[in-house]
């Protein structure tokens, strides 16, 4: 589970599904998103200055939802298979990683 950083929003993960991130807005109680993947979700985390969330599979691609819409980042070094995201405290960047290495990237609009 992972809240986002207003609490508004919580993404799921199901053992029994791991292919599969549930988004939830926690004020409604309403099921914002079902995010399925190929491959098992690894990790996820939110974007601290943003609702935006975003969620590795062990894979060169790093998937993005927000309340807007959800999109694929390609990742242009094909050795890391990101397993692991963790944004930077200020939102401006994040860090990947996998089982031997990492990569810092950045979003832009």
């Amino acid at each position: 589970m992972a809240w986002s950083p207003t609490g508004k929003y919580l993404m799921t993960r199901n053992d029994n599904m791991p292919t599969t991130a549930w988004v939830w807005n926690v004020e409604t109680m309403d099921l914002m998103a079902v995010l399925v993947h190929k491959n098992p979700v690894q990790g996820a985390d939110w974007d601290l200055r943003s609702e935006t969330l975003a969620i590795c599979c062990g894979s060169t691609r790093l998937y993005l939802w927000s309340p807007s819409g959800a999109s694929v980042v390609h990742i242009p070094l094909p050795a890391l298979q990101a397993s692991g995201i963790r944004w930077q405290k200020s939102g401006e960047g994040f860090i990947l990683t996998d089982v031997d290495a990492f990569c810092i990237g950045y979003l832009t609009n």
